[in-house]
């Protein structure tokens, strides 16, 4: 896998466990770098914990090093999370008015299929975890 097919973050040691290691990624958007932040409420930090498989050299809590992901994950995990979600939101209203149900019930009704839709996510999170995988480097 060359440098243009992987996405890669920094990341601090947090837990070593017997085969995996505990990564934290501290993601921060691009309205948080911006000279006027302070003027603005988009700024927006936050700190995502990845449990990666423990390779094959010694590292110790608080070694900073490079989380690794494949491109197309990045992708297949943007369609699960946000694409599909958002056809299946608009497909339902669409159909719902269509039918002749009122807006009102139509919205509630959509938000229902999308809360159906996360919970089926949910049963399969194990096989979505071991298609989403990541990969570390030293810094």
């Amino acid at each position: 896998m060359t440098g243009k097919d992987k996405i890669s973050h920094d990341g601090i040691v947090k837990k070593i466990n017997s085969d995996s290691i505990d990564v934290v990624i501290v993601s921060i958007s691009a309205c948080a770098a911006c000279h006027a932040k302070s003027a603005c409420t988009m700024s927006d930090t936050s700190e995502k914990i990845i449990n990666v498989k423990k390779p094959d050299y010694e590292l110790k809590c608080g070694d900073t090093i490079k989380v690794y992901a494949a491109k197309n994950i990045g992708i297949f995990s943007v369609i699960v999370a946000y694409v599909l979600p958002t056809i299946l939101l608009l497909f339902t209203i669409f159909i719902m008015t269509y039918i002749g149900i009122t807006e009102i019930l139509a919205a509630i009704g959509s938000l229902f299929f999308l809360a159906l839709y996360y919970i089926i996510l949910s049963l399969f999170k194990h096989k979505i975890k071991h298609k989403i995988s990541f990969t570390i480097g030293k810094k």
